[in-house]
């Protein structure tokens, strides 16, 4: 070889770095890379020229030796278009690439070929290298950082020791040692290592390139598309959220982190699922790779800590601040939100749903244990089944396994917690006693019949205030005040919506404002003026209404009957209705308080986490619903009790006595109806409904899924069997409820005309100021005679019952045929047919 005139550059390799120190050969290097690709201090010598096999096999095994620690040779040079130096510096962390060897012309083709083969090795040297310098860095996480570890460790515990300690070595020593032999141990413990690491990594480096050049929103945006329309699957198992929605996490990070690498790496142990030491060696990578990510999943499921500061763990924490104070007002939001499922780098270990809400709920009930007891770690004394501690991560049927050990743990610590330190059943029975109204003597005595003159007012801020004295004046002369948790949190609003309001809300199709405000409650009743009855005197904007009523009730009625479905007869009753209402006023009419009086409660923190805002949003219909039917069973005895004390002293005449009898035997035809409606909700729903629930609250421990998805059947099953949640059938119960309202006012209306003229009093007043209002009332001229005026109002009260009834009659029937209401409402049909 022909010396150049080029001045030295020395390197010194630090000590260590080989597996005999500074004695390797690689210990000093004179002229070392990079600087040898541009600056060559040797001319190579001709290999055509060089006549002995083994000299010219020497030479290369020498450069093949350079070749493996990323180095260039003589013989075996760089491409020319690779710079190492460049590549060091201003190139994107993805934007990786190793070497590509140039090898003489003149080489003898067997060693050529060889050398081929072998200098593909350095090149996989180089990648592995330049792969832990760029991604060694924390802010990629624990999980990329661990898998640089393994790749430094098998260059330095393995690949170098090998190339410098063993192959070196033989090379000096032995001249017997081949090209051959080289490959052949290289192919032995070596290659196989390099290329498994090497696709590990170039399978990291590829995804890193593609979230770099991908939109995030985008990918965040069509991850929550999936989950929407995965949300109804999520319901097909016990332990699933009571909502059949499991919340996720749906950001994409924009680098590849946590389980997006451990999934490369089973993805890689599947394709190697037939080559045995292959498979060995990757299991050992899977093994040391995971270990920080097995360690994370430990602390949340044995502690309920997080501690994921990288954020590649699957458990998401969506909070910003970590030393919140958990209040009334924002515990419940927390405990809905603050931990989700991350579905960013879920391995294929964690797809299945439920294993995921299991995970899930382990961390957030021990976090509910820990803020409900001040703790900030759980105590040692909870900590004694650690010796089952996973070391790595488990796979299979043994991951459900372990994470269904620590998820029971966590449930029978809730529920020993919330039976022994919170009184879960006695919770639920307050909530039962004064949200459904059971045993509610006192509430009636005490507050409803004192509040029955403002309830019959249209809502307003002075009809409010004197509820709420109302309500506090209860509060304090109830027996259990004190004792009772729900009725001291207990508090009473007019809400802006009513009940009806609240109930169209269900329906799928948007309702016209105009239709909602005339659904047959929408009407002005007035302020009370007539005593406990709290109804309203006659009214003079009716008569009109009365006449333009008239002519249409024989077509109307008969078209009604004669409707072929449901819902034709729905429209008929909305379309008359229609008519009806704004055929009489333009103006828009206030519904009574009552349609308006709602209780509220704000659950305190940890009873939140089970009676959930949408539970007393449930709790709340329910009441209102009850409290109507307490207000018109109410009213019908206060209108019966004034019917009684005042007619019979002005009543003079068979044909007034006849028409007094009648009106009495549609009063108590009324009060028998409300009765039914008000036994069918207490006796044949609530009660048995709640006798379920109380079994579950006072039977063996169960998981705090089955606690949630108990309550919310209980409240499910009671709505729907008293048609809260159908709109078209409930709206016909509140038109019901209208026709018994007015007629209740006619009858308070006539009790001061009775007492003031015998006969000649202006009855026909009284009786078309509550006819103008009646959902079907016809329009006919106003007769001279004045008891056939009172004659014409009943029969008309008579026949809108009927229809009415008959409506919700065929309603139910039409909608338990197609499975929309509950069976039991069946019950409820029966005795309605005794009224029809």
């Amino acid at each position: 070889m022909e010396v150049k005139n080029i001045r030295d550059t020395v390197f010194l390799v630090p000590k260590g770095e080989g597996s005999h120190g500074n004695l390797s050969f690689f210990a000093r290097l004179s002229n070392h890379q990079p600087s040898t690709h541009s600056q060559l201090k040797v001319k190579s010598y001709p290999l055509d020229q060089i006549k002995d096999q083994s000299v010219q096999e020497s030479l290369v095994i020498r450069d093949l030796l350079h070749v493996l620690v990323g180095l260039e040779g003589i013989y075996i040079r760089y491409n020319n278009s690779y710079e190492p130096e460049q590549r060091r510096s201003g190139a994107l962390p993805y934007d990786i690439v190793g070497p590509d060897f140039k090898i003489a012309k003149n080489m003898d083709p067997s060693l050529k070929s060889v050398a081929k083969r072998i200098s593909k090795v350095g090149r996989l040297y180089v990648i592995l290298s330049e792969f832990i310098n760029r991604f060694e860095q924390t802010r990629y996480g624990t999980v990329l950082h661990r898998m640089c570890f393994v790749v430094r460790r098998f260059l330095t515990d393995d690949y170098l020791p090998f190339v410098v300690g063993k192959l070196e070595r033989w090379f000096q020593e032995d001249a017997r040692f081949g090209i051959r032999i080289m490959e052949q141990l290289l192919n032995e413990e070596i290659i196989y290592k390099a290329r498994l690491l090497y696709e590990l990594v170039m399978c990291v480096v590829n995804e890193m390139e593609r979230r770099d050049k991908v939109d995030l929103a985008e990918a965040d945006f069509e991850n929550f598309i999936q989950d929407l329309k995965m949300g109804s699957d999520a319901g097909a198992t016990g332990d699933s959220s009571t909502n059949g929605i499991l919340i996720t996490d749906t950001r994409v990070s924009p680098v590849a982190k946590g389980g997006v690498v451990l999934q490369m790496v089973l993805e890689k142990m599947k394709q190697n699922w037939g080559d045995q030491r292959n498979l060995q060696f990757l299991h050992q990578v899977w093994q040391d790779i995971s270990a920080p990510y097995c360690e994370m999943l430990n602390e949340w499921l044995i502690k309920g800590d997080l501690k994921d500061p990288y954020e590649e763990f699957l458990i998401s924490d969506t909070s910003q601040d970590n030393n919140i104070v958990l209040n009334s007002l924002n515990s419940e939001r927390l405990w809905d939100t603050q931990y989700v499922i991350r579905k960013d780098g879920l391995t294929e270990q964690f797809q299945d749903r439920q294993l995921q809400y299991k995970v899930l709920m382990t961390g957030k009930l021990l976090n509910l244990f820990k803020r409900s007891c001040g703790l900030a770690t759980l105590p040692h004394a909870l900590e004694h089944e650690r010796s089952d501690i996973a070391t790595q991560l488990p796979e299979g049927t043994q991951l459900l396994v372990y994470v269904d050990k620590w998820y029971q743990r966590a449930n029978q610590m809730c529920w020993d917690l919330l039976q022994e330190g919170y009184q879960l059943p006695r919770i639920m029975y307050q909530l039962h006693k004064h949200f459904m109204l059971y045993n509610c003597g006192e509430f009636q005595n005490k507050f409803f019949m004192k509040s029955m003159v403002e309830l019959t007012r249209s809502r307003s801020e002075s009809i409010q205030l004197k509820l709420q004295r109302n309500w506090q004046q209860c509060q304090k002369n109830t027996t259990e005040h004190k004792d009772s948790l729900i009725l001291q949190l207990m508090t009473v609003r007019l809400d802006q919506m009513s009940l009806a309001e609240v109930i169209m809300q269900f329906e799928e199709d948007e309702i016209p404002e105009d239709q909602l405000n005339s659904n047959g409650n929408d009407v002005d009743h007035g302020d009370s003026t007539n005593g406990g009855s709290g109804v309203a005197g006659p009214t003079a904007d009716g008569i009109d209404s009365l006449r333009f009523a008239d002519t249409t009730v024989n077509t109307n009625r008969h078209s009604i009957l004669q409707a072929r479905n449901f819902n034709n007869l729905k429209d008929m009753l909305l379309k008359e209705l229609d008519h009806t209402v704004t055929g009489s006023s333009q103006r828009k009419r206030k519904l009574h308080s009552v349609h308006h009086l709602q209780f509220e409660l704000v659950m305190p923190f940890p009873l939140n986490a089970l009676v959930s805002k949408p539970f007393i949003v449930e709790y709340q219909i329910i009441q209102r619903h009850l409290l109507l039917l307490m207000y018109y069973n109410r009213l019908l005895e206060d209108t019966w009790f004034e019917a009684n004390k005042a007619w019979p002293i002005r009543a003079r005449g068979p044909s007034t006595q006849d028409c007094m009898k009648r009106c009495r035997i549609i009063h108590n035809r009324l009060a028998q109806l409300v009765k039914v409606l008000s036994e069918y909700a207490t006796h044949d729903v609530i009660a048995p409904d709640w006798r379920s629930l109380s079994l579950v609250l006072n039977g063996a421990p169960v998981p705090f899924s089955r606690l949630q998805m108990a309550v919310h059947d209980y409240l499910a099953n009671v709505m729907a069997a008293n048609l809260l949640t159908d709109t078209d059938l409930y709206r016909l119960v509140l038109q019901i409820l209208e026709i018994i309202h007015r007629y209740c006012k006619f009858l308070s209306a006539l009790r001061p005309n009775l007492t003031n003229h015998p006969y000649t009093t202006n009855i026909a007043s009284a009786a078309t100021a509550l006819s103008a209002q009646d959902p079907v009332s016809p329009d006919t001229p106003v007769p001279d005679n004045l008891l056939t005026d009172w004659n014409a109002y009943l029969s008309k009260v008579s026949v809108a019952l009927h229809d009415h009834l008959r409506a919700l009659i065929e309603g139910i029937k039409h909608h338990s045929q197609r499975g929309h209401t509950a069976p039991r409402v069946l019950l409820l049909v029966e005795r309605l047919a005794a009224f029809v």
